[in-house]
């Protein structure tokens, strides 16, 4: 099969690496989740026995990732804090997914060639593939995906086999596992399956359904890992974040608005990649509604799927079961990412979309190919095609860019926020990031004014009054800072998750310790440990201020 498809195949391999090259030029995104999940995490930075059971008994920011862990922790026990490997891994990831997309596609589009090559190109080289690749922390993305794609080929040559023998099976139960001990999305896996089977038109019987109870199973068990972690590690119940960011809950009929916006966003960005910039918040209500475009979105939503009904009706059987699919593949691989039962920390996001792509792509190639797959018109196809995939191509390897350092990555932030006037609950994040980042350089003064900034944008973030509070103490504004915290603590519109409030209730402690209050700054750091058991620096302040006690009382 491969030596009929290898140049094809050997050009969107060559082609890709070209695109997203420049992505191993950048480093670490202390920014953003870089630091937890790599360069300060004692489990990577420090591989030994110990350190990989622990990357299968715990969790990384809010997740269950043993598999991208390790991969880490390997990289750095070999090369270090060397920003290039871990890129350099990255891309490879991508480019076997894409190897594997190629595959699977190759089969399933017997009679329709062409197809499974555009559509491969589209999950190639897309600009929405930008974050994936560029950010380090997204690695569990890249590797949950390289897994199910695989299991999903070991059950197609399954399905293919006269016979039935249990191998391919076994190694596509095999790579589900692999998958699913990436990241918690894998449970979508048997999901996949049943496409794969409506495809090649399996019937429902015993064999079909007992052949996926050892994945269902699977999904069921790391399903319920996947929700116990966010408890675990105390992330944000969805009243929680909605309460931090916008005081006003949503009905569920503005969560199905939101879902039906999200749906619109990931179609609107595959076809008009513009304005890719990695933080999208959910809406702030006016009153007591939604934005307009939100409450528009499902009405739009009934509309496509009537325009997929038409569609179908005047279509062969089989190009209906392939756009059914392709549909299908792209509505479950965002599905849990729609934010109709649980509210994630943001909205929307690039990296969502890094299975959906497949899915999104194949109905819509399906649509052009009806009209312009046609001898007469082959040259005006290439054409149309080679000028869309250029200009994919530039978008991305323009994109790649902003991967380079956290400068570059705030700097498009901000610009696509100026340019669309954007305001929702994240419109304040890349300016309190860059406040962050002079903090940590030791610049408060201008860490304030991007604080202060902030406010203006989010009245009710308590990390962004905590971080001012720490910067007014580092300037001497004692009282300035004291205000900060107490607003953290005791607002009730501000009333922080335990994070917030740990750091609110330490920096406080820190503050009276330089006013020669001992006795209520341990009280604030009691507080501090009480919210987070795991912040070492309140608990050795305690042990500290306990033994200045004890020498003030001899």
């Amino acid at each position: 099969m491969l030596k009929k498809t290898n140049i094809p195949l050997a050009s969107i391999i060559i082609g890709t690496i070209f695109v997203f090259w420049p992505v191993t030029e950048g480093g670490f995104m202390n920014l953003l989740d870089d630091p937890a999940q790599i360069t300060e995490n004692k489990n990577v930075t420090n591989l030994s026995f110990e350190s990989i059971k622990n990357y299968f008994t715990s969790y990384v920011i809010l997740s269950y990732q043993p598999l991208a862990s390790l991969s880490y922790g390997i990289e750095y026990y070999f090369f270090g804090p060397n920003a290039f490997i871990f890129h350099f891994t990255n891309l490879i990831l991508h480019l076997i997914n894409t190897f594997l997309v190629y595959l699977i596609l190759y089969k399933i589009f017997k009679n329709r060639k062409r197809v499974a090559l555009l559509v491969t190109l589209f999950f190639a080289i897309h600009p929405l593939q930008t974050e994936t690749i560029g950010w380090l922390s997204t690695r569990s993305t890249l590797l949950f995906s390289l897994f199910l794609l695989a299991s999903t080929y070991q059950y197609i040559k399954y399905l293919e086999s006269e016979t039935k023998k249990l191998k391919p099976l076994i190694l596509a139960v095999l790579f589900a596992l692999l998958s699913m001990f990436s990241k918690s999305m894998a449970i979508l896996i048997p999901f996949v399956l049943i496409g794969i089977d409506y495809l090649h038109l399996r019937k429902f019987n015993w064999k079909a359904v007992l052949d996926k109870v050892v994945f269902f199973a699977m999904s069921i068990v790391f399903g319920i890992v996947s929700l116990y972690s966010r408890k675990a590690i105390g992330g944000a119940s969805e009243m929680e974040l909605i309460a931090e960011k916008n005081l006003i809950p949503y009905t569920f009929y503005e969560k199905i608005c939101i879902s039906s916006y999200s749906i619109l966003f990931y179609i609107k960005k595959f076809l008009f990649p513009y304005d890719l910039y990695n933080m999208y918040g959910y809406p702030i209500k006016v009153g007591d509604k939604l934005p307009f475009e939100y409450l528009i979105s499902p009405y739009i939503i009934i509309g496509l799927l009537v325009m997929a009904v038409i569609i179908c009706k005047k279509s062969s059987k089989e190009f209906v079961r392939y756009f059914l699919f392709g549909i299908f593949f792209f509505l479950l691989s965002i599905g849990l990412t729609l934010n109709l039962i649980n509210f994630l920390s943001q909205m929307t996001a690039e990296r969502y979309m890094y299975l959906g792509l497949i899915g999104l792509s194949i109905p819509i190639v399906l649509f052009l190919e009806k009209f312009i797959n046609n001898p007469k018109h082959e040259v005006k196809a290439i054409v149309f095609y080679s000028i869309i995939f250029v200009f994919f191509a530039f978008k991305s390897r323009t994109q790649t860019r902003i991967w380079k350092d956290e400068e570059s990555y705030l700097k498009n932030v901000l610009a696509a926020y100026e340019r669309n006037d954007i305001v929702n609950n994240s419109a304040g994040l890349p300016i309190y990031a860059l406040g962050i980042k002079y903090f940590k350089e030791n610049k408060p003064k201008e860490a304030i004014k991007c604080f202060n900034r902030t406010i203006k944008m989010d009245k009710f973030s308590p990390s962004v009054y905590a971080a001012r509070g720490a910067s007014y103490n580092a300037i001497g504004k004692k009282k300035l800072a004291i205000n900060d915290f107490d607003k953290v603590i005791n607002t009730p519109k501000l009333r922080a998750r335990k994070g917030a409030l740990s750091t609110a209730f330490r920096f406080k402690g820190e503050v009276y310790i330089s006013l020669g209050l001992y006795e209520k700054s341990k009280v604030l750091f009691d507080s501090a440990v009480y919210f987070n058991p795991n912040d070492n620096i309140a608990i050795k302040r305690v042990a500290e201020i306990k033994e200045l006690l004890k020498t003030q009382l001899n």
